[in-house]
């Protein structure tokens, strides 16, 4: 596309590649020409969490356009990356394509995985040896909340078949009206395996909860309860 004027009737991915090329070009928009990789940090996670929205609506036309919204941002990082020499959004393609092909033997190559249990196993366990991680807390992305990370260490450890036991916290005494760092550590931490093991995501529960409370508090008062 080397006429930014140009309009189609449908357009491709690599219309797409072009008119980022474009907006980043010296005769591009200065605002998309001023970002860097950092300045889409906040703009990818927003993108995220609507695109989970439309999911959660079971909206089609919703989720279609935040697709596109997340996907613009990817090949907008991409393109600021190329123009520092590092890869392209061909790289990119390129290296998602292999390591599919590479971790699904079962489909691309000779090797044999009966169930669905071992196709997570060996991709797990693949994924591990690839990135040379050691343990599980170089399995954690260090920018997802407390609850998340727990909730990413119980699916780990049922991946590899390493479940733990009920972390049950019989130590705690509920009647206390104060408890230490530690016990509200433990305590939130049994809930995310309560979570875990009763297939609820733990954000998406709370964050509901939160939600329902907030529409129904007011802030012209009447939110207690008459004796």
């Amino acid at each position: 596309m080397k006429n930014k004027r140009v309009r189609k009737k449908s357009y491709k991915f690599s219309d797409l590649v072009d008119i980022v090329s474009i907006l980043r070009s010296p005769q591009g928009c200065p605002w998309d020409r001023k970002q860097r990789a950092s300045s889409y940090k906040d703009y990818l996670l927003e993108e995220v969490y609507e695109l989970i929205e439309a999911i959660n609506r079971k909206n089609p036309p919703a989720i279609k356009e935040e697709i596109g919204d997340v996907m613009l941002l990817l090949v907008m990082l991409a393109q600021i990356y190329k123009e520092k020499e590092k890869f392209d959004i061909s790289g990119v393609i390129d290296g998602i394509c292999r390591k599919l092909i590479r971790r699904h033997p079962h489909v691309f190559g000779k090797k044999s995985l009966r169930n669905a249990s071992e196709v997570i196993y060996h991709w797990t366990k693949q994924k591990a040896k690839e990135k040379e991680r050691k343990t599980y807390y170089e399995r954690l992305p260090r920018t997802a909340p407390a609850l998340m990370k727990s909730f990413i260490l119980f699916k780990e450890q049922r991946h590899l078949g390493e479940e733990e036991d009920n972390p049950a916290l019989s130590f705690i005494n509920l009647k206390e009206k104060k408890l230490s760092r530690q016990q509200v550590a433990e305590s939130l931490f049994f809930l995310s395996w309560l979570s875990f093991r009763s297939g609820v995501n733990p954000e998406e529960a709370l964050n509901e909860k939160v939600e329902s409370l907030a529409r129904r508090l007011s802030y012209a008062g009447g939110n207690r309860k008459k004796k």
